[in-house]
């Protein structure tokens, strides 16, 4: 087995005591070459750092959110930021019998520029074109040319968008809504945003949003007329009024 190239791993279970408790041991025994791997969550361990030629991981999990957050996404960051491979590296998700959510880590790309198309090219089989909501694990929206980047390559490759989320470390938010906002229209179905934090920063940290929600929502929505909701990190979000269609700042949101 020491030649397997492909391998999928797909079991029931989706909480990690009920892993049988020899798999990750025997796991970590085998010596594969895997290129392309299909795992669920609870199965990664150090036994995946140790495929050195694998170009592609694909993460299945049975939620949208990732509950354990900050140690998953400290297994994302160590697979995605390891010198001796740079494999592409996605979370796809699962609402019920669909697979239509997508989470992907451009925050953790060290090699080179990060691409949606490596993730589209992985889940021909799913069909992109059915992918209705992406979260992306950004570090700052401050960086306007990587978040122009990662924006671009996710309208040219999932067009049928509904929900963005981004899940950032930094609450300073992009410099030029009207530059943000031009990113928007590339994805015409898109109905709402969500903005949450990760590495420990609490939801009420101060930020610059907080003093123009209605300002941000309606540069934001300049060039995307679907747009309806703007989830912020504090649970208070910017909605569009159903009747009048003017932005209100509604307290309690739920994200995403």
């Amino acid at each position: 087995m020491s030649s397997l190239k492909n391998l999928k791993l797909n079991f029931p279970w989706s909480n990690e005591s009920d892993i049988p408790p020899l798999l990750i041991p025997v796991l970590e025994l085998c010596t594969f070459s895997l290129a392309t791997l299909y795992v669920p969550f609870s199965l990664l361990d150090s036994w995946v750092l140790a495929q050195k030629q694998l170009k592609v991981l694909e993460i299945h999990h049975h939620s949208w959110d990732l509950r354990d957050r900050e140690r998953q996404l400290s297994i994302c960051e160590q697979l995605n930021t390891d010198s001796s491979y740079t494999p592409t590296l996605f979370l796809i998700a699962n609402f019920g019998l669909l697979l239509d959510r997508i989470i992907a880590f451009p925050a953790f790309q060290t090699h080179g520029q990060w691409s949606a198309k490596d993730i589209a090219d992985s889940i021909a089989w799913v069909n992109p074109l059915g992918i209705s909501h992406f979260k992306l694990v950004i570090r700052t929206l401050s960086d306007e040319s990587f978040v122009r980047n990662v924006l671009k390559s996710t309208a040219e490759h999932f067009t049928n968008l509904r929900s963005i989320e981004f899940l950032i470390y930094d609450p300073r938010i992009h410099t030029s809504p009207s530059s943000f906002s031009s990113l928007l229209q590339k994805f015409p179905l898109l109905d709402s945003i969500y903005f949450d934090y990760y590495g420990g920063l609490d939801k009420l940290t101060p930020a610059p949003y907080q003093q123009n929600r209605l300002g941000l929502a309606g540069i934001w929505a300049t060039d995307c007329p679907m747009l309806r909701k703007i989830d912020f990190p504090d649970r208070v979000s910017a909605e569009r009024d159903t009747g009048d269609m003017d932005w209100v700042v509604v307290s309690g949101a739920n994200n995403g």
